[in-house]
């Protein structure tokens, strides 16, 4: 995400910058106050501003916590995909040592995609996403016709009902989310496997 006319838009550096003669314009320093190179940068609705050197870093450092993790700022919910593994109807219900009928809870099996503010989405499993936006993926379920899945039927009654005072609960929390796969811009591997293919 860079500046664009006073508020921020996802935009690719394209090249460096040229003056008349082709020759580029200003140079690289050590010390990023005194860096004056300028890149041209396009941005996704077609547009095209060129921007010095220090203001893309500071925006992409604006982009990570302490730890140089990615941050990402959440969007909408736009899609989900069930797996086999999912509970279904028939798998939920069960009769209980005292003859009396009840209801398993899971919600494995389950993803939805999620949308962040800079454009860009991403698969997450429902189980890893649900406690972070329990009222927006609620509301997503209903609108979209799944809220009778067992994934959703036990719990998003209730909070849609108390959505107010969830609502103000999650907002005390750390209202971003850090996307692990890259720390101050290099891949962060998962498993052996992706470290070995990394390293190779």
């Amino acid at each position: 995400m860079l500046p664009r006319g006073g508020t921020l838009a996802r935009g690719y550096i394209t090249e460096r910058t040229h003056d008349h003669k082709g020759n580029v314009i200003s140079r690289a320093n050590d010390n990023p106050s005194l860096d004056s190179r300028e890149y041209k940068v396009e941005f996704d609705d077609g547009g095209v501003s060129e921007l010095t050197a220090n203001v893309i870093a500071e925006s992409m450092y604006a982009m990570c916590d302490e730890n140089g993790d990615y941050i990402l700022l959440f969007d909408l919910i736009i899609d989900h995909r069930k797996h086999d593994t999912a509970m279904t109807k028939i798998d939920q219900k069960f009769v209980d040592s005292r003859g009396k009928q009840q209801y398993k809870r899971s919600i494995k099996g389950w993803d939805v995609c999620i949308q962040w503010k800079n454009g860009s989405t991403t698969w997450k499993k429902l189980s890893d996403f649900k406690e972070r936006y329990p009222v927006q993926t609620a509301e997503y379920a209903v609108t979209n016709g799944i809220d009778t899945e067992p994934a959703f039927d036990n719990w998003f009654p209730h909070t849609l009902k108390k959505s107010g005072s969830i609502i103000s609960l999650v907002k005390k929390r750390q209202t971003r989310y850090l996307k692990k796969t890259h720390t101050f811009g290099v891949e962060v591997p998962k498993t052996i496997k992706e470290a070995a293919e990394l390293d190779g």
